[in-house]
């Protein structure tokens, strides 16, 4: 009897301790990362800095493409600084200034992404002319604090305050434009199928005016003056191109 009731207690206390154990498996833990162990940095002039802040220099750096750029079409915008930061720090109020032909501006702020210090936009062309492109940092301060380690670090790290100081690209030049393209002897608009050129049209000595990267042919032909050769240019088309029917000639713009 006594040996029974033995039994009875360790089957009860195993049975408790399942199902505790299955209760903690069903129960969610929230990821480090989702309690909000990041930081953001704070945008400061290098003047109001907290003395003794560790100082880091950057070099900023603008990339746009393509350029030149057809009228409306998408232009693609990179920026960054250099070094990069702790995967759970990023960089604010970056700013670029679009100036456009007319002279209108436009000033987009974004925040980079964690630990590359890489943000980007795409914006349309709608002007014809030069478009002039900066890319300003104003410098970022970051306090002492816990945030979630990266590689080969624990879970939680505790990283020092720091000063991320300003830099800038100064102004780079897009253009939108249209060009001309003067030829001498036979041109032929050509699509390549299976390895055969089907070619459309014939030209002689003239002129082809298009917008770059329209993706279409050109939208008149002139006759004019001979000022040079062309051998191959593209039209913005994939699989078009704009061929002569001499393979000896060398190209002129």
């Amino acid at each position: 009897m006594k040996l029974s009731k033995n039994m009875a207690k360790t089957a009860a206390i195993t049975i408790a301790l399942l199902m505790a154990f299955v209760m903690l498996i069903a129960t969610p833990i929230e990821p480090v990362e989702a309690q909000g162990l990041r930081q953001e940095g704070k945008p400061l002039p290098p003047d109001q800095v907290p003395a003794g802040v560790f100082r880091v220099k950057t070099i900023a750096y603008l990339s746009f493409r393509p350029n030149p750029v057809g009228l409306n079409q998408i232009f693609l915008v990179n920026m960054w600084i250099t070094p990069a930061l702790h995967r759970s720090r990023r960089l604010t109020n970056y700013t670029v200034t679009i100036q456009k032909p007319d002279g209108d501006t436009k000033v987009i702020k974004m925040k980079s992404y964690y630990a590359d210090a890489t943000a980007w936009f795409e914006y349309i062309a709608d002007q014809e002319g030069t478009w002039k492109i900066k890319f300003e940092f104003p410098g970022n301060y970051f306090p002492k604090g816990n945030v979630s380690g990266g590689f080969m670090e624990p879970s939680i790290v505790t990283i020092g305050e720091c000063y991320y100081e300003p830099s800038s690209t100064g102004w780079q030049n897009l253009w939108l434009r249209r060009i001309m393209w003067r030829f001498l002897g036979r041109l032929r608009l050509c699509q390549q199928t299976t390895g055969q050129d089907l070619c459309m049209w014939n030209i002689e000595n003239g002129s082809l005016l298009w917008e770059i990267g329209l993706g279409r042919v050109p939208q008149r032909l002139m006759r004019s003056g001979t000022l040079g050769i062309l051998t191959q240019i593209r039209t913005g088309t994939p699989d078009m191109t704009l061929r002569p029917m001499f393979k000896d000639q060398t190209p002129h713009i």
